[in-house]
């Protein structure tokens, strides 16, 4: 015979049918059925808080497997469920199952089990932070390798970029001492400029100027892929208009 009670995942003393219908003399399927009577006749919260349903799997004699309902049950699940368990010797395993209840109970209470549980509580932390680690060096190791893998490309971009004479806002506004955030406020500010799907565009009358060219600009996400999207960069003559306009605005 199993220990008639034992402790659930939450630490919570239990036991389950197959225990109870093996000390009654009972088929498992008639302790099943009286379950779930008492639970179709119990209060949802009742039901949720002391029955647990859950599967085991049987052989059946031509070889082949079925899954058959077992029930997880509390000490009060398990009270009413026996109450109407008759017999010459019915009362005298309820109270072996009352004891063994006792005695768990007892024993989740003592010290030396809080001092366990905290422990094991305190583990599965450790082992589920550990894990985390684990799967974030991973994640940041493929973006590496990506990283490395799309350097070349991304240079001989840039390269391409650096020679056909085509500057980003964040030289001119270098040049200029400011940031880039704040010169690409002023271009919105002064008319020049407006934001369209995460690019910047010029408006109608400073187009057709060879001021600026659109170009895609390929770039790394967080997942370490490869993104190709539109930019604008200024030509030497965009940069002269933005440089001269600057010192303009300052000077009025």
């Amino acid at each position: 015979m199993n220990e008639l009670v034992f402790r659930n995942e939450s630490g919570q003393p239990v036991t389950n049918s197959l225990l109870v219908a093996e000390k009654f003399g009972k088929r498992h399927g008639d302790v099943v059925r009286a379950i779930e009577d008492v639970m179709l006749k119990s209060p949802e919260n009742e039901r949720i808080s002391n029955f647990a349903k859950t599967l085991i799997t049987k052989e059946i004699p031509n070889g082949g497997k079925r899954d058959d309902p077992m029930y997880i049950l509390t000490r009060d699940g398990f009270s009413i469920v026996v109450l109407g368990f008759t017999g010459a010797e019915a009362m005298e395993f309820k109270w072996e199952f009352i004891d063994a209840f006792n005695k768990m109970e007892a024993m989740l209470q003592s010290d030396d089990y809080i001092v366990m549980r905290s422990q094991e509580i305190m583990q599965g932390r450790v082992k589920q932070l550990e894990a985390k680690v684990f799967t974030q060096q991973l994640q940041l190791e493929a973006a590496e390798k990506v990283a490395i893998e799309q350097a070349p490309k991304v240079e001989y971009f840039d390269k391409c970029l650096d020679s056909n004479g085509f500057i980003t806002v964040n030289v001119i506004a270098a040049e200029l001492g400011i940031s880039h955030i704040k010169l690409n406020k002023f271009l919105c500010e002064w008319g020049i400029q407006y934001r369209q799907s995460d690019c910047y565009v010029l408006y109608h009358q400073y187009r057709d100027r060879g001021y600026t060219v659109h170009r895609p600009h390929p770039y790394i996400n967080s997942q370490g892929i490869t993104i190709t999207a539109q930019h604008m960069y200024w030509t030497e003559k965009g940069k002269k208009f933005i440089i001269e306009m600057y010192h303009k605005k300052l000077a009025a």
